[in-house]
């Protein structure tokens, strides 16, 4: 018999919500339905803006401790294993299936809801005195697993593959992550090659500028932060769908096993960590890797996508140590016929990111400019960066700034009816877009292209909005609209709202936030909903939530607010929350 669906298990009355009573923060105000974006919006009094300014200086979310791992349930109470369909630096990779349960009312025999797949990853723990068969103690493999959940929970990038959730066990850990049902890169990779072996190369340049410009995404984003990843290649991009659709288009970087963030004190990471082929010199030679070894990795990858094999492997048998030197030459191999067939930009391309000499290697951001990614195969200019201020340089040309003109009406007013929700619902609106995988942001469903948007608004293409990036950039939008605006909107006011951590920036999960906000499936499904009450209730793990939950994963408000303050007025929305659950029947 299946599990009691969540909604059986009652409304809390008492200043705190329930198992079940997850979709209330949604339901209210029409959320459900998706939040009327056509609709005239009304801006509020002065005395509305101030006293929410004051509350959401008190509620910016702590978004990485809401991935702190759980402690008081297993993995096993909720996923079962499916299949192994990898292996991860330190750990294997399973696809598994959340534990399906029954509707509401259901009885014996009822068909239980569908469960959601999702990836994740193992880290088999060894008895405190032992190694595990990779030869990691029990407390370097914890100490992997901190590292890599540490990295994943500040990566909040569309390129990036999603961390939704961790458990810590006795002798398991395990990330649990964005199901990418199209596999590794390299898989799509061989079989093009496979195609196109009379002919030679691997993939048009048209696919390759795809999936390349991605791949520069995620890492710049990466490097902003001076996070190295340290083993990029094609088998650690995944696609998000199968090959053919609209997600198979998508990629996501995965695997942070090996990945570091940088410092004063450790502006090197030593170590000869990678996979061989796509290893950069400098680490070979003992030195040691910053971001510039990354960018190495990513031009073999992009001479694996142009030629569909690797550059500096010419008979696929060669010792490791005859490898290694022909990489510390930077002598790769310009004889294949898919190398010969390449564009001279695409040559150009791969000849500045395979320097052996680091300080004469392109960075990310002089890579993200070059003239083989913002100028298609036949020279046509895109959006350049002279030629339409306020836009990234990097967006595609089939994408029409007129189109994304007339959009803007609807999205402000979109923006404009998000800010004003209280902070309850902006957390469980955020925690919601953190656990929902970014396939739903492709959905025909939305009304708007929020997934182009967002790169149309990046200008520096560092994967989050600034707002001063953001608001001129809307301002732009909105010249270019045909359409005048029907009432005055304060962009910048509206877009230092939208900034619901106070970082300075609206960032990826905050934008897919307001994107699933006005989602027609939004709360119609167990999950995420299940999982989101369970990452807000994860410092009690008693299935309730309380104030005490929700202030555990709140930053800091550095004394301008008392604690016991900030508690009471938690205590206010969870009692206003609890009670509009009563009066709903549920």
């Amino acid at each position: 018999m299946g599990q009691a669906s969540p909604k059986q298990l009652g409304w809390g009355q008492c200043g705190c919500v329930h198992s079940g009573q997850e979709a209330t923060f949604l339901e209210a105000d029409g959320l459900t339905d998706g939040l009327r974006i056509n609709e005239a919006v009304e801006l509020e009094a002065g005395g509305f803006k101030e006293e929410r300014r004051r509350i959401v200086g008190t509620w910016a979310l702590a978004r990485r401790r809401v991935f702190s791992a759980h402690l008081k349930t297993s993995f096993t109470n909720h996923y079962n294993i499916l299949r192994q369909v990898g292996e991860g630096t330190y750990g294997l990779v399973f696809e598994a299936e959340t534990i399906k349960i029954l509707p509401p009312g259901g009885v014996a025999g009822s068909q239980p809801s569908t469960g959601r797949r999702v990836a994740v990853k193992c880290f088999k723990i060894a008895e405190a005195n032992s190694r595990d068969p990779s030869g990691m103690s029990a407390k370097a493999m914890r100490e992997s697993f901190e590292k890599e959940r540490a990295i994943l929970a500040r990566s909040e990038h569309p390129h990036i593959v999603k961390m939704y959730e961790c458990f810590e066990e006795r002798h398991s850990l395990w990330v649990v992550l964005e199901l990418c049902r199209g596999g590794e890169l390299y898989e799509y990779i061989a079989a093009a090659a496979q195609q196109r072996r009379a002919e030679g190369g691997a993939f048009e340049e048209t696919e390759a500028r795809t999936y390349f410009r991605q791949m520069l995404y995620a890492v710049a984003f990466l490097h902003k932060a001076r996070i190295v990843h340290r083993d990029i290649k094609t088998e650690n991009f995944l696609l998000l769908g199968s090959p053919g659709t609209p997600e198979g288009s998508v990629i996501k970087l995965c695997d942070f096993g090996t990945a570091v963030q940088l410092s004063p004190q450790m502006p090197r990471a030593m170590g000869r960590i990678g996979t061989l082929s796509y290893t950069a010199p400098e680490i070979y030679a003992r030195r040691g890797a910053d971001t510039c070894a990354d960018i190495w990795s990513l031009g073999v990858v992009l001479y694996v996508l142009l030629v569909g094999a690797s550059p500096f492997r010419i008979t696929g048998t060669e010792t490791r140590a005859e490898t290694s030197q022909r990489i510390l030459a930077g002598n790769y191999d310009k004889l294949r016929t898919g190398w010969q067939k390449s564009s001279e930009k695409a040559k150009d391309f791969v000849s500045k990111l395979l320097v052996v000499e680091e300080a004469k290697r392109l960075d990310i951001r002089k890579a993200l400019q070059h003239v083989w990614l913002v100028h298609s195969a036949v020279s046509t200019p895109v959006v350049l960066l002279d030629e339409q201020r306020n836009f990234s340089p990097l967006l595609d040309k089939e994408l029409s700034l007129q189109h994304l003109a007339t959009c803007v009406q609807p999205l402000l007013q979109l923006l404009t009816s998000f800010a004003r929700l209280d902070p309850l619902q902006h957390l469980f609106l955020v925690v919601y877009a953190q656990v929902s995988p970014d396939i739903d942001l492709i959905s025909s469903g939305l009304r708007l292209p929020w997934y182009d948007l967002f790169f149309a608004l990046d200008m520096d293409s560092d994967g989050r909005l600034g707002l001063e990036e953001l608001a001129t950039g809307l301002q732009r939008l909105l010249e270019m609209s045909s359409k005048p605006t029907s009432y005055e909107i304060d962009l910048v006011e509206t877009v230092q709202r939208l900034d619901l951590d106070e970082n300075g920036y609206v960032d990826w999960v905050e934008w897919a936030a307001m994107a699933l906000a006005c989602s027609p499936t939004l709360a119609s499904e167990p999950e995420p909903l299940r999982t989101v009450f369970r990452m807000l209730d994860r410092p009690s793990g008693d299935g309730i939530i309380t104030a005490v939950d929700l202030l555990a994963v709140l930053n800091d408000s550095g004394g301008l607010t008392p604690a016991q303050a900030l508690q009471e007025e938690a205590k206010t929305l969870l009692q206003k929350w609890s009670s509009k659950g009563s009066q709903a029947g549920d």
